[in-house]
């Protein structure tokens, strides 16, 4: 048995410092991970997509492309590493639609990318889809936009704000 103040004891003492400080960093880091897995949530919106008509300048009302009436849409919040379930419903006659996440890279989820013809389908009038997803992007300010024909990518009124 090693004697106080003996090289063996103070090597034993050391060692005891040592593992205690890992241990305490990996608890912590545990921790911490695990409380910001357990804070993801599941974000749920329904966007059923339409024609209505708006007048926003004032000169007369227009035919526009939108969300529930709405133009912009709802704004959608979510926070890094939520699953966001987007469940987009096409109310048009005759159009198909398509939901794009702009400036998200859909790492994961290139399914859901939402440029038609490309990386998805278009929603067919009277059906829907669900984009399902996690949200791995930088916090920040985002926008989601039809994609479903290049000439006129949001000018029609379907977009909104992704925060």
């Amino acid at each position: 048995m090693a004697t106080r103040g003996s090289p063996t004891a103070a090597l034993f003492a050391t060692l005891c410092r040592r593992w205690w400080s890992l241990t305490t960093l990996l608890v912590g880091f545990l921790c911490c991970h695990l409380a910001l897995e357990g804070s993801a949530a599941t974000v749920k919106h329904t966007l059923e997509v339409g024609y209505f008509r708006v007048d926003p300048d004032g000169t007369g009302p227009t035919w526009v492309q939108g969300i529930g009436d709405s133009v912009p849409g709802p704004e959608i919040r979510v926070r890094q590493g939520d699953r966001l379930q987007v469940t987009v419903v096409n109310r048009c006659a005759t159009e198909k639609v398509s939901i794009h996440w702009h400036g998200f890279e859909m790492r994961a989820a290139q399914e859901y990318d939402g440029a038609m013809q490309i990386t998805q389908c278009g929603i067919e009038p009277g059906h829907y889809l669900i984009y399902d997803f996690v949200v791995d992007e930088t916090p920040g300010t985002y926008v989601y936009h039809e994609h479903a024909h290049l000439e006129h990518v949001a000018a029609r009124g379907l977009f909104g704000p992704l925060v």
